[in-house]
């Protein structure tokens, strides 16, 4: 249970989540992991301004799945 969530608010938001369906809670799912992963590539690029996309985009898949290129 979320200790900043008021109890009103928390069944407020699982009869949101129950509306959207499955469908629609894996849509809401994808989409958050989406922003986590580009706001990842934001904090990189910033860590990292020298580094071109392909670099941030290594950096951030060996920091997600810890694995590198073979011959990196």
């Amino acid at each position: 249970m979320a200790f900043d969530t008021t109890p009103e608010a928390a069944k407020i938001q699982i009869e949101v989540l129950r509306r959207l369906g499955e469908n629609g809670r894996l849509e809401l799912a994808c989409q958050m992991s989406d922003m986590v992963r580009e706001l990842a590539r934001a904090r990189l690029r910033a860590e990292h301004p020298e580094l071109d996309a392909a670099a941030i985009r290594d950096l951030l898949i060996f920091e997600l799945y810890g694995f590198r290129r073979p011959g990196e």
